[in-house]
């Protein structure tokens, strides 16, 4: 069994124990599970796409209108944005856990199932985890089992780069600007080769490109940081803008392949918006190959992407 059948059983597990508990139980079980999550690197990216399928839901909102059964919709247009709504709800509902709440889920299940005379306690929060829990589960296992995970595949990356292939890249890239090249095409390419032998996903990275031939284009590509400014990084960072805006795609992938013994620092949740575009951050270590500065330079991605948009702007 490989390790996505495996995770993806495990995702389905986890929904069989909520849907198994009983009214005093299943708040605990809810942030069990909250923090079994929280240690799968695929499955949280996964919930880190949803949370840019659709930025504009109203998570208050909807959380108030399951108080009311009549009025109760889901709001999202897509499946990942229905899945990151439950994600908030479950991430609500164990914090309040371990505060000392009890009976949340309870309390939801009788506002929505209250006045039918048809359930008892159980069956009433055994049916909302049901209607309001089952389908992010349904989307995890959906996503893991296709293991088309466009940062879990960035992250393959950064590891196979980091333990294997850093000297070799560097040294094609030396070899390129000695021949009058930037080099930067070096990493580009062998980036968009990995994802596409890795993960069949074809990329989709610069604003004035030809469509490609395929239903699901990804908006990634690489950057390479030589320090001190930066300008290249953000230079690639407004193209892959560009670019996602051009094919009308509201998430993207930025990877900086780090040529330095500078220390880049992501935000902690690694993303920036740019003009509607949620680009995903992604940080390899591609240097040669030394020992490492005893103190190295802490530079702030973020800070530099935006110095470099005000640069431009200037």
């Amino acid at each position: 069994m490989s390790y996505l059948e495996r995770l993806q059983g495990d995702v389905t597990g986890r929904y069989g124990r909520l849907a198994d508990r009983d009214e005093d139980t299943v708040d605990h079980e809810v942030a069990l599970t909250r923090d079994w999550i929280d240690t799968q690197p695929m499955v949280r990216a996964v919930l880190a796409e949803a949370a840019a399928a659709e930025p504009d839901l109203d998570y208050e909102a909807w959380r108030a209108g399951l108080g009311k059964p009549r009025d109760f919709r889901w709001p999202a247009r897509t499946e990942a944005g229905r899945a990151w709504l439950i994600w908030r709800l479950m991430n609500d509902i164990a914090e309040a856990e371990r505060a000392g709440a009890v009976q949340q889920v309870l309390g939801y299940a009788s506002q929505m199932y209250g006045g039918s005379g048809l359930r008892s306690l159980t069956s009433m929060t055994q049916g909302f985890v049901e209607r309001i829990f089952q389908p992010l589960f349904d989307h995890l296992a959906d996503r893991v089992g296709r293991g088309g995970v466009a940062l879990y595949r960035l992250e393959r990356y950064a590891a196979r780069v980091e333990w294997f292939d850093r000297d070799r890249l560097y040294a094609d890239f030396e070899a390129a600007r000695s021949g009058g090249d930037a080099g930067e095409e070096v990493y580009e390419r062998d980036l968009q080769r990995f994802l596409f032998l890795d993960g069949g996903l074809v990329t989709q990275a610069h604003a004035g490109s030809r469509p490609l031939d395929t239903a699901d284009p990804l908006i990634c590509r690489g950057a390479v940081y030589a320090g001190p400014d930066g300008a290249a990084v953000a230079a690639g960072f407004d193209q892959l803008v560009a670019a996602a805006r051009e094919h009308e795609r509201t998430v993207a992938y930025l990877v900086v392949l780090n040529l330095t013994g500078h220390l880049l620092r992501t935000p902690p949740e690694p993303y920036v918006e740019a003009a509607g575009v949620h680009v995903h951050l992604v940080v390899v270590r591609a240097q040669p190959r030394a020992e490492p500065p005893a103190e190295p330079r802490v530079v702030e991605l973020a800070g530099l992407l935006a110095a470099g948009r005000a640069g431009t702007a200037g």
